[in-house]
């Protein structure tokens, strides 16, 4: 058992290779790296925000589907109110084509 935990830690160290190029051999920090992003986030920040906004869209519209669908089947077809059919058809038919578009 002793053997099998050695080993287990032996493969779960993370020994960082020497960088034949520059002289560090630690990796570099979380703001390093944050720095690095800074242009590319700085260009492109409109792009994100829009697709953020357009996620929680489609997220917001997932919620009204099974509410409708259960308006659907048990105000509509088993009330056998068929004059509701088209207009709760047409609304989910149009949530979904807003959603994945």
């Amino acid at each position: 058992m002793r053997s099998l935990l050695k080993y287990l830690k032996q493969g779960l160290t993370r020994t960082y290779s020497k960088d034949r190029i520059g002289s560090k051999s630690e990796p570099a920090g979380l703001r390093t790296n944050l720095r690095n992003l800074r242009p590319f986030v700085s260009r492109h920040w409109r792009k994100g925000v829009l697709g953020s906004l357009l996620i929680i869209l489609t997220s917001l519209l997932s919620f009204p589907q099974p509410l409708i669908t259960r308006y659907l089947i048990d105000h509509v077809i088993l009330s056998r109110q068929l004059a509701l059919l088209a207009g709760a058809i047409l609304l989910l038919i149009g949530i979904t084509l807003t959603e994945k578009y």
